[in-house]
C-alpha cells in the first residue's frame, strides 16, 4: 500500500514540475534580435559630399540604394498677375500635382539663384557680327544689354528645377514609376501655364559645377565610360 501511495505522489510531482517548466517558458519574453548601428559614412574627399551614388542611362541619377531621381526645369508661371479665378484653377492644378505623387515618392522644387553665364548669354541672346556694314550698331546694341544685365538685379538669373525621387527595387521599375509621373507632370504643368523640359545627365552635373565651380568654369561634355566610373563628380 505504501508503495501504491508513493508512485501516485511521484507521477504527481512529476507532473505539476513540467506544468511550472511550461508556465514558467511562456512568460519569458523573447530576447529582441541585436540591431547593428549603422556606420555612419564619413566624406573624405569634395566628391563624397556630392549627394548620388551614380548616373544610370541619360537621365536618371541613383541617390541611394533604391532610390532613383530625375530633375526637370520649368518655366515660371504669372501667377501675381492673374485674376482670382485663374488664380484658383493655377492652385487646383498645382495640387492635381501633388496629389498625382505617392507617399513613397519625395519631390523637390529648387529655385537656383546664380550669376550669369557670360558665354552663355553671349551665345544666346547678343547679336552676332554680319559684316554687312551694321556691325557698329550690332555692338553698340550689345553693350546696352550687358549694361542692362549688370545693373538689372546684379547679374543674378533664377532657374527653377523640380526633382523627383522614386523608390523601386531597380532601375528598369524606376524609370516605369518615373514615365508614369512625367506624363502627369506635363498634363499638370501644361494647365497652370508652364512647360517642363527632362535635364540630361550632363546638363544636371552643369548645375553641381555652377555650385562647386562658378558660372564661368567650363567643364567638357562627359561620356558614357566616365560616367559608369564615376569620373564627373572629379569634373564638379
Amino acid at each position: 500500500m505504501s508503495s501504491l501511495f508513493s508512485s501516485k505522489k511521484s507521477v504527481a510531482a512529476s507532473t505539476a514540475k513540467d506544468i511550472d517548466k511550461v508556465r514558467t517558458a511562456k512568460q519569458k519574453k523573447a530576447k529582441k534580435p541585436k540591431v547593428k548601428n549603422e556606420v555612419r559614412k564619413v566624406a573624405r574627399s569634395v566628391q563624397d559630399t556630392i549627394p548620388y551614388e551614380h548616373v544610370c542611362g541619360k537621365y536618371i541619377f541613383e541617390v541611394s540604394p533604391n532610390h532613383y531621381s530625375v530633375t526637370y526645369s520649368f518655366t515660371d508661371v504669372t501667377y501675381d498677375a492673374a485674376d482670382g479665378a485663374e488664380q484658383e484653377r493655377i492652385f487646383l492644378a498645382y495640387g492635381d500635382l501633388l496629389n498625382s505623387f505617392d507617399t513613397s515618392d519625395d519631390i523637390q522644387i529648387t529655385l537656383h539663384n546664380n550669376v550669369i553665364n557670360q558665354r552663355e548669354f553671349a551665345h544666346k541672346i547678343l547679336l552676332k557680327p554680319a559684316g554687312d556694314g551694321f556691325d557698329e550698331y550690332r555692338q553698340e546694341y550689345n553693350d546696352m544689354l550687358l549694361d542692362k544685365m549688370q545693373q538689372g538685379q546684379n547679374g543674378i538669373t533664377t532657374k527653377k528645377y523640380i526633382t523627383i525621387t522614386v523608390t523601386a527595387a531597380n532601375l528598369e521599375l524606376a524609370q516605369q514609376k518615373i514615365s508614369a509621373h512625367e506624363l502627369a507632370m506635363r498634363t499638370c504643368f501644361q494647365k497652370i501655364g508652364s512647360n517642363i523640359e527632362k535635364l540630361q545627365a550632363n546638363q544636371r552635373i552643369r548645375i553641381i559645377a555652377d555650385i562647386f565651380r562658378g558660372v564661368n568654369q567650363e567643364i567638357r561634355p562627359i561620356n558614357t565610360s566616365q560616367f559608369m566610373r564615376g569620373a564627373e563628380k572629379s569634373l564638379c
